[in-house]
């Protein structure tokens, strides 16, 4: 089998395969290498959490090499590796990060005839990306575990194919006896503000043999505070238990896994009610097993329940100076969070107002949808709208919203107000968290002027 992956520092440098130069191209194989992630492991390597190995081969073209350089490269794997399970990458003489390109599987390809017994070609395309003077490397990533074997890797110049052989390099075999390996895949669906858990688990024989009576086991973790709905699974030939407290354990048999055959396990868990806003973290354990091969993988997602409340003041300053502030707090626990929030202000009949600040916010006038002006008088009877966007509100803190305005006159006799009302709050990214509640809206205030102006809170 690959080795489990080990962190590597790559110095000093070793190659566990090295052959050439043959008509001015050679074949490495080092014995670390770097992942997509910019990780540095061993080569080849298998990564539980991800259930896939990876492989790295480099290639080095000299200047003097035949003419038009590497055209195609053929890797002998494992004949029961599926195309779907299977990412290529490619990376030129260091050049930027790795890009996937496209390969085929082939049992036989005119240029570089069969594959050995039990494998198949894994066939790439220079297509015109590189020539020569400069090395290419490329990473294979597979689902599943892999023994690792000696092979030949041929390599196609336009004029002649290349071999190398010779005690190396190392390609993914074909296990003798069934393997399994788990590739688990968890989310958190929210729409319309009910969320539900996703779970994709992937059981993959990547053996030469058949499984039988593959068992399945799956405990999920489930915070006291959250409650569920139906649980839906497939396969039918497993179960969920809930009768424990704060667990979910899906079980059952599998039945038979062929060699090269994947079975893919889903269920979806509704959580249809939150008692206290805070982060929950939502963990699953899965273990596959048959005869002589089993296979653990864990998987976590975070549920973000936000509760907030709100409130407005307003003030008055140098007798003719009004401001309307919302606040928006989060409830203790609550997590950090951004809101879209809806506000309308009132000028009334007979009134002149001049504002000199909208918070940040966006102000139109209601009929119509023109922006209101800064530092312009605004006679009224009329009406302002104002939307706050990605209002963030940081846990355990609050966020201040302040309309300021100066009142420049009023021609009609008595009192009257000017009313501001906070009409809608939402998240600005309802996709990824769920509103517990706001308290209740709409929240006004409203400051009422007669010979001077005042302020009262409703």
């Amino acid at each position: 089998m690959a080795d489990l992956t080990r962190p590597s520092k790559c110095i000093p440098y070793k190659n566990s395969y090295c052959r050439g130069p043959i008509s001015g191209i050679s074949v490495i194989q080092p014995e670390c290498q770097s992942l997509p992630d910019g990780s540095l492991v061993t080569n080849p390597t298998y990564i539980p959490s991800l259930a896939s190995s990876f492989w790295t081969y480099k290639f080095m073209i000299d200047c003097c090499s035949l003419p038009g350089g590497m055209k195609s490269i053929a890797l002998p794997v494992c004949r029961n590796i599926k195309e779907q399970f299977v990412k290529l990458y490619e990376k030129i003489d260091d050049c930027g990060t790795f890009t996937s390109v496209p390969f085929i599987l082939v049992k036989r390809d005119p240029r570089f005839g069969f594959a050995p017994l039990d494998y198949y070609w894994l066939i790439v395309e220079n297509g015109g990306r590189y020539c020569d003077g400069l090395s290419v490397i490329y990473l294979l990533e597979l689902i599943g575990d892999f023994s690792a074997r000696a092979q030949v890797v041929k390599v196609d110049t336009s004029l002649v194919v290349l071999s190398f052989g010779f005690r190396g390099p190392l390609v993914p075999e074909c296990n003798p006896q069934g393997n399994l390996s788990i590739k688990n895949n968890c989310s958190i669906i929210i729409e319309g503000n009910q969320a539900a858990l996703n779970y994709t688990i992937d059981i993959i024989n990547s053996g030469g043999s058949s499984l039988n009576n593959v068992m399945y086991h799956d405990v999920i973790r489930i915070p006291l505070e959250i409650g569920l709905g139906k649980i839906v699974i497939t396969p039918s030939t497993l179960t969920a238990d809930t009768s424990v407290s704060g667990r979910i354990t899906i079980k059952g048999n599998l039945g038979r896994i062929n060699e090269g055959q994947v079975v893919s396990v889903t269920y979806s868990i509704p959580l249809i009610s939150i008692s206290k806003s805070q982060s929950y973290t939502i963990n699953n354990a899965v273990q596959a097993y048959a005869q002589g091969t089993e296979s653990h993988a864990s998987c976590s997602v975070v549920l973000e329940a936000v509760e907030l409340s709100a409130s407005m003041i307003c003030n008055i300053t140098e007798g003719n100076k009004g401001k309307f502030t919302i606040i928006l707090s989060n409830v203790p626990y609550s997590p950090d969070t951004a809101v879209n929030i809806e506000d309308h202000l009132t000028i009334p009949e007979g009134f002149t107002l001049k504002f000199t600040d909208f918070g940040g916010c966006t102000a139109v006038f209601t009929n119509g949808g023109e922006p209101v002006p800064l530092g312009v008088d605004i006679t009224g009877p009329i009406d302002i709208t104002l939307t706050c966007n990605n209002f963030h509100i940081l846990k355990d803190s609050c966020g201040l919203k302040t309309i300021a305005f100066t009142v420049i006159s009023g021609t009609l006799p008595g009192s009257t107000s000017i009313e501001n009302c906070l009409t809608k709050i939402d998240l600005a990214d309802a996709d990824s968290q769920i509103l517990l509640g706001i308290g209740q809206l709409p929240v006004k205030a409203s400051i009422d002027v007669l010979y001077d102006i005042g302020c009262s809170l409703s």
